[in-house]
């Protein structure tokens, strides 16, 4: 039997796997005041979401393989510092180009710290245990969200967008102290080398296995879809009449649906089968974006686009840890490697879906992102229905063969 190490203490995983999404709250209710201070263009100020997640993408990449070579503490304490100074920069950023210079260096930080986060509970915990504990971090976490979102739109409107980076300062001040103190190694079996080849060959291994790619993209498309939300959500509900803060309320309410999904999730991942609850996620989330389209429309009002997306953040719940699990399961000592590759894959889609929305217009039509997130919903799917279908015939084989 693998010999694991003791799992951190929770409250030290929900802030590593908050700052991320911390990194996001605080600033989105700041963009339509950032866009005017700063004089720039909305394809301007979207960047400053873009490039953040751009980078958390890339980060994940190169600190899951780092961090199966290295060591787990060492990459979420460099992750911390460059948190901090990323953020530092930002808040004294006079001009959009230093801003987006620590934007990218927050969202690097960022990426250390969610990677080495999720990949502890997996070196930790066997692969049921570890859904239902990282459902638990994941809903907490989403509990921190809920009051960083309405916290931003309110600090926004009455202190101005610079208090919420200073906010985000402390917070990866916090991460580096809490690393230092708290923080201990979890990975006991590293891969005994690293560099490029070894790194390229791991990656190619991990896209061979069609476990791997098919629950990839369902968490890249589920993930990716809430983060291309955070970016033109905010013009959705101005449409509808709310105010910034009012938007900062209405929208937490995804993460409360989220945090309610997790909570569902850790009781019917006893009774069945993750890759079932998985593939019921993912059509609960392409029902989601079919309310968001229709309950607006029936009565224009805020509070209608907040009940759907509520029901988005249930459904999406159940089925992003779920994915991530399955797909970390099967990479062996490169779970370091596949928990990067797929982070780096739910924020790269984020960031790129948030993008072509706006270029497509989002922000004048709301109904361009829904499309879009639809079309994407569909194809997440596919492939969780694939993904259960093989879980049942590996299922299947086990039973004729005992």
């Amino acid at each position: 039997m693998q010999t694991r190490a003791r799992l951190p203490s929770i409250p030290y995983l929900v802030c590593g796997t908050s700052l991320i999404g911390l990194g996001m709250t605080f600033i989105i209710p700041a963009i339509t005041i950032l866009r005017h201070d700063l004089a720039i263009s909305a394809d301007k100020a979207q960047l400053v979401l873009s490039i953040f997640l751009l980078t958390a993408a890339l980060g994940q990449v190169i600190a899951g393989p780092v961090s199966d070579h290295y060591g787990r503490k060492p990459t979420i304490l460099f992750g911390s510092a460059l948190y901090f100074i990323g953020a530092l920069i930002s808040l004294f950023a006079q001009n959009i180009d230093i801003l987006l210079f620590g934007r990218f260096l927050q969202g690097f930080g960022a990426a250390c710290c969610i990677a080495m986060s999720r990949i502890m509970v997996n070196d930790c915990l066997p692969k049921t245990q570890a859904t239902r504990t990282l459902s638990s971090v994941t809903a907490m976490m989403v509990i921190v969200q809920v009051l960083s979102l309405a916290l931003g739109g309110l600090i926004v409107d009455n202190f101005g967008w610079r208090l919420n980076l200073f906010v985000l300062t402390m917070l990866g001040f916090i991460m580096i102290l809490l690393s230092l103190v708290v923080g201990h190694e979890t990975n006991l079996h590293r891969t005994p080398s690293l560099n490029i080849k070894t790194i390229t060959k791991a990656s190619r291994q991990l896209f061979k296995l069609p476990i791997f790619n098919l629950n990839f993209t369902v968490t890249s498309i589920q993930v990716g879809m809430f983060f291309a939300m955070n970016g033109f959500m905010i013009y959705h509900f101005q449409h509808l009449g709310a105010s910034i803060t009012e938007f900062g309320i209405y929208f937490s309410l995804v993460s409360v649906g989220y945090i309610i999904g997790n909570i569902l999730n850790r009781h019917f991942s006893q009774h069945h089968s993750i890759e079932f609850l998985a593939m019921i996620g993912t059509l609960g989330t392409f029902f989601a974006v079919i309310l968001m389209a229709v309950l607006p429309a029936i009565v224009p009002h805020p509070a209608m686009l907040s009940v759907a997306l509520t029901v988005f953040g249930i459904t999406n719940g159940m089925a992003v840890n779920n994915s991530m699990i399955i797909g970390i399961s099967v990479a062996g000592r490169s779970s370091g490697m596949a928990i990067g590759l797929m982070g780096a894959g739910q924020v790269l889609t984020g960031s790129i879906v948030g993008s072509l929305v706006i270029a497509l217009g989002g922000e004048h039509n709301p109904y361009i992102g829904l499309i879009v997130i639809g079309l994407l919903t569909l194809i997440s799917i596919i492939c969780a229905v694939i993904a259960y279908m093989m879980h049942q015939k590996q299922m299947q084989s086990n039973l004729d063969i005992s």
